[in-house]
């Protein structure tokens, strides 16, 4: 059998075995590396993937928060000028009435004022009568 082997050899058989076992597992193991390659960038583009996903929920959160601070401003900003409304209408009622008690002041004063000198004509028109009958 060793001399079938040695003739076999001899005749290129056996050196093509090898060979080829040779080229069969270089390209198994090019095969390998480039599933793994392949795996590795599978890899990488799903975290990819999950990282602008995350950016995109960051973004996302970023613009709700911003539309509801920006909601919460307006609504102070309205609870604030109803408040100055408020404020300016209370003033304003305030000082009609300050007016109106004014010009009630002023019209009472008056008609004392007028009763008074009604009065003191009255009291001088008697006087003069009295003067008057006693002359």
């Amino acid at each position: 059998m060793g001399k079938k082997n040695k003739f076999l050899s001899w005749l290129g058989f056996g050196k093509k075995d090898a060979e080829q076992q040779s080229q069969i597992q270089e390209q198994e193991a090019q095969l390998a590396k480039e599933q793994e390659a392949q795996a590795k960038l599978d890899q990488e583009q799903l975290e990819a993937e999950a990282q602008a996903k995350l950016e995109q929920e960051r973004v996302e959160a970023e613009k709700q928060a911003a539309e509801q601070e920006a909601e919460r401003q307006r609504l102070a900003a309205e609870a604030q000028a109803k408040l100055e409304q408020e404020r300016v209408e209370a003033e304003k009622q305030a000082a009609e009435q300050a007016a109106e008690q004014e010009a009630e002041r002023q019209r009472l004063e008056a008609e004392a004022q007028a009763k008074l000198e009604q009065e003191r004509l009255a009291a001088e028109k008697q006087a003069a009568e009295q003067l008057g009958g006693a002359a």
